[in-house]
């Protein structure tokens, strides 16, 4: 299986797919934003304060299948936004 590189503009996320941790990769810091994983209906599954502009997320637990990444503002306003596959 290729793992890939997933870019959405600022955001970057690796492997894609993955099945133990996501490295995302924010090209333009925001400060006092997070980031949100959910699922495909809607569900906040992990949630996570931006200190730096790489993070590393434990995604082992989550259930296979499509999810979504968004970085959020300081105000809730959504910044960036991406998907990857948890296998």
């Amino acid at each position: 299986m290729t793992t890939l590189l997933f870019k959405d503009k600022d955001l970057l996320i690796y492997p894609n797919p993955t099945d133990n941790y996501l490295n995302i990769i924010i090209e333009e810091a925001v400060s006092n934003s997070s980031i949100q994983v959910f699922n495909m209906n809607g569900k906040i599954l992990l949630s996570k304060e931006l200190n730096e502009s790489t993070i590393r997320i434990d995604v082992s637990n989550l259930t296979n299948g499509l999810c979504y990444v968004r970085q959020l503002g300081d105000a809730g306003n959504i910044i960036m936004k991406s998907k990857f596959v948890k296998i």
